[in-house]
């Protein structure tokens, strides 16, 4: 998913429970392996229990690794991009989703547009002079990055399989130790 195991997790197949070890749950030492899961298996995988992520994970196929190689996941399939850690759940990430692409999201680019074309016509943009026009203008720059991770798109199939092959999820999945 992309975040950085700041919450508890766990990892749910049929009456049985995997996760953090603070979690009420088995040990989060169990290997995807051991689930001997086959096509088609699913398995829900939930994250940060009070924002109530539930993602489902979907086995596509088994396949037998070549001789003398780890035997690792992969991922083959994905889309969009992963919600920002502590946006508020499902419900809060798509309410600060819509207020990024909003009224006041193009009213801020519209601000700082218009300085910057001030700036391109050779003139002094009056939102560096005047305190009150630059204190909008401030305000209006400083907004703009929180809203970006709010408007990504992108999945990476490629840096997923990256980070599964340098067994980054082993240094997160062990950190509330």
């Amino acid at each position: 998913m992309g975040w950085e195991s700041l919450h508890l997790f766990v990892f749910e197949r049929g009456g049985a429970r995997y996760g953090s070890r603070e979690h009420p749950a088995a040990s989060p030492d169990v290997t995807l392996a051991s689930f001997r899961l086959r096509g088609g298996a699913k398995l829900i995988y939930r994250y940060d229990m009070t924002d109530g992520w539930a993602r489902e994970v979907r086995i596509e196929e088994r396949l037998d690794p070549p001789p003398g190689s780890r035997r690792l996941p992969l991922c083959v399939a994905g889309a969009g991009a992963c919600p920002p850690e502590e946006c508020g759940g499902p419900s809060g990430y798509l309410a600060r989703r819509d207020e990024a692409r909003g009224l006041d999201a193009y009213l801020d680019a519209a601000l700082i547009a218009e300085a910057a074309q001030d700036v391109v016509d050779g003139t002094v943009p009056t939102a560096l002079t005047d305190p009150i026009e630059r204190a909008e203008l401030d305000s209006a720059v400083e907004r703009m990055p929180a809203r970006q991770p709010l408007l990504a798109t992108g999945f990476s199939r490629c840096a997923v399989n990256d980070a599964l092959r340098a067994q980054a999820h082993l240094e997160r999945m062990h950190q509330w130790i």
